[in-house]
């Protein structure tokens, strides 16, 4: 269809616009095998993964004995052992770069926590004692330390900053995730206005651009949009693995489908991401690589999405017709909704452990296991840690320490982390007047009475006066009728 004068081109996934409006066909490859290059690119490996969690300590009920030894915990530095429950059970798996994964199960099956462990986010989680997650070789402990940004984790819940606009809150991430080795024939500030454009392009922000994000308090974007306003934040950093959690909750059917399709687009250049979804339909779970199928934190599948149903099947589940692939493997974790074909009712299994007993004695688990055993047997052979260190120093700035897990030097992050202080303040005019104001009338009253004056002086209700100096009564409380008269 032949677009008119006053209509915008229409772009695809993948699509190199112009100035002129068209695809640009003749560079596209070169411009892939350039980002191909300079592509961090990392294996996920975890073997024996457990997590547990620890309560919150104003959970735990005080008692006469307990504010007792208060004091004494406190002297001697003794903390009070907090309840455990353990979340994830002994979780195998490996997801090579440029894979797509999906993360399925009921909520409680600890998909959440299964992302944030593999991201890093341990704040009250704590690992099994035999717990392994390594990166291509790397432990996670040293990607944590020295290469933070090629491993992040999108929560569920969306945090921005409700004053700034979306143009504002893009630019800004674009800015400090801009690669060294991409600045080359541009400024810092033209390539994140380019990297913006595109990306507000891709998942059609273009509209949004000088609204505010918002929140619940604050009138903005919609909630889709905002959503789409995280997910953009995210794809700009271009991390070797990003970790979804529930990113097309708040999504339409076609707006989810051209995020999962985006993510395929940069699959291709070898970045892998690991997204958990409630609901999915056949559209959207054909274009996952592997799917993660957890029962109450115990793994009960892990492989192809298309195996995966013909697996459950095979173990005597029924399949409505019709019913989505995606709505199938949910279904097989809830006892409220799974249904057994006839003469399986006594033979299928029944609880997580039975489950997870299955799926350890299948074929597909010992392929994994055959798989995890040579790949950990090629990262022994090479260094790692050496060429993910060359690759991670041609993105930094020149003036970066050395060891910092940042893209960019210290002034530079002071110079935009000023810069979107400044827009907060001016994008919140009344209560930055209003406090202000606030303070100013306050120092005016009362700052004339705490002016410096000498320690023999004591204060009125007016002014401050010195006895001595001033020849009056040295008596404060006959001075002070005095005054009052």
């Amino acid at each position: 269809m032949e677009e008119g004068p006053n209509q915008k081109p229409s772009y695809e996934i993948g699509d190199e616009p112009t100035t002129n409006g068209h695809r640009n066909t003749e560079t596209k490859g070169n411009d892939e095998e350039k980002t191909s290059n300079s592509t961090v690119r990392l294996d996920l490996v975890f073997t024996h993964l457990s997590v547990f969690g620890t309560a919150k300590t104003s959970n735990t009920q005080e008692t006469v004995a307990s504010v007792l030894e208060l004091p004494f915990r406190r002297l001697f530095r003794i903390e009070r052992k907090q309840p455990k429950r353990q979340i994830l059970h002994n979780i195998q798996g490996l997801i090579k770069s440029g894979e797509l994964v999906a993360v399925l199960g009921k909520p409680g099956s600890g998909c959440s926590t299964f992302l944030k462990t593999v991201a890093g986010q341990l704040n009250g989680l704590e690992l099994g004692e035999n717990a392994v997650i390594n990166f291509s070789g790397i432990a996670q402990d040293q990607m944590r330390h020295h290469f933070r940004g090629e491993i992040k984790y999108n929560p569920e819940r969306e945090s921005h900053f409700p004053h700034l606009t979306v143009g504002q809150t893009l630019r800004f991430a674009a800015a400090l995730c801009a690669p060294h080795d991409s600045l080359v024939n541009l400024s810092r500030s033209e390539f994140a206005g380019n990297r913006v454009s595109d990306i507000m392009r891709t998942y059609e922000l273009g509209h949004t651009e000088h609204t505010k994000v918002g929140d619940e308090f604050i009138r903005g974007v919609s909630g889709g949009e905002r959503k789409k306003v995280s997910i953009a934040e995210m794809a700009l950093s271009e991390c070797a693995i990003s970790c979804w959690d529930q990113s097309t909750r708040g999504l339409d059917s076609s707006s989810a489908i051209r995020f999962i399709r985006s993510l395929t687009h940069s699959a291709k250049q070898g970045l892998s991401h690991i997204v958990s979804l409630y609901q999915a339909s056949d559209a959207v779970l054909c274009e996952f690589d592997k799917v993660i199928v957890l029962y109450e934190g115990r793994l009960v599948f892990f492989g192809s999405p298309l195996r995966a149903g013909q697996y459950f099947e095979d173990m005597g589940w029924t399949r409505p017709p019709r019913q989505p692939l995606g709505d199938f493997l949910m279904a097989v974790t809830n006892f409220q909704e799974r249904n057994a074909k006839d003469g399986y009712s006594g033979r299928v299994p029944r609880t997580a452990e039975e489950f997870e007993n299955q799926w350890q004695r299948s074929e597909d688990f010992r392929t994994l296991q055959l798989d995890i055993s040579e790949h950990q047997a090629e990262v022994a052979s090479s260094e790692p840690s050496s060429n993910l260190e060359k690759l991670f120093r041609a993105k930094k700035s020149p003036q970066t320490l050395y060891g910092s897990p940042y893209l960019t030097n210290t002034p530079t992050q002071i110079k935009y982390c000023t810069i979107r202080m400044m827009q907060r303040l001016w994008k919140d005019k009344a209560s930055t007047l209003t406090s202000t104001s606030f303070f100013t009338s306050l120092q005016a009253f009362d700052g004339p009475p705490l002016t410096s004056s000498p320690s023999s002086c004591f204060a009125t209700s007016s002014h401050w006066s010195c006895p001595r100096s001033s020849g009056q009564s040295a008596h404060p409380q006959k001075r002070y009728h005095k005054h009052l008269s």
